[in-house]
């Protein structure tokens, strides 16, 4: 459809830059993105990954998630690809992604779900009534517990889809439930 997209934890913007091209491209809209992350490193990454792929409707805000944004900003979809891994888990992750990542980029808290125990109720607030969806990639160990904690603050439907491998990845919440 249509209204603003918020990527939150959008380190390099990859997604943001991809939802840009592709509904510019697809559905001949220019969508109102707003990249959000924590780290000053990434959202330089992303200034210039924005720049090289003429994403220009595509801005960045550094923040911790959606604490600070602006009390009138609403959105009709917010994706977020934030830290899910476990204190335990992140102990036996490949040396090569634990030499590339940022630690704090991966991992949250012991259980991996502190971020996402923070990013559910904040999103519901800035998630448009009628037809605000978020769509967040969680740890597949915690899948069905992310659908019962986003039905716990405040989304109306929740539901989680699988990657490529068949292994659950994808929380789907909407602020609306749909018949």
């Amino acid at each position: 459809g249509s209204g603003r997209i918020c990527d939150l934890c959008t380190g390099s913007g990859a997604i943001a830059i991809a939802l840009s091209r592709r509904l510019q491209q697809e559905k001949d809209l220019t969508p109102d993105i707003l990249g959000v992350d924590i780290s000053s490193t990434a959202l330089e990454y992303a200034r210039h990954n924005i720049e090289k792929n003429g994403a220009f409707n595509v801005s960045l805000f550094k923040n911790d998630l959606l604490e600070d944004i602006p009390e009138n900003s609403r959105f009709s979809m917010v994706w977020a690809n934030p830290p899910y891994v476990s204190a335990e888990e992140y102990a036996v992750l490949p040396r090569d992604v634990r030499e590339h990542e940022p630690r704090e980029a991966l991992e949250a808290g012991e259980e991996g779900l502190d971020f996402i125990k923070r990013l559910l109720p904040q999103a519901a607030k800035v998630l448009e009534d009628d037809k605000g969806v978020m769509l967040c990639e969680v740890g597949e160990i915690h899948a069905d517990r992310c659908v019962q904690l986003a039905l716990d603050k405040g989304f109306g439907t929740a539901h989680v889809k699988t990657d490529d491998a068949g292994r659950p990845r994808f929380l789907v919440a909407a602020r609306k439930k749909y018949a």
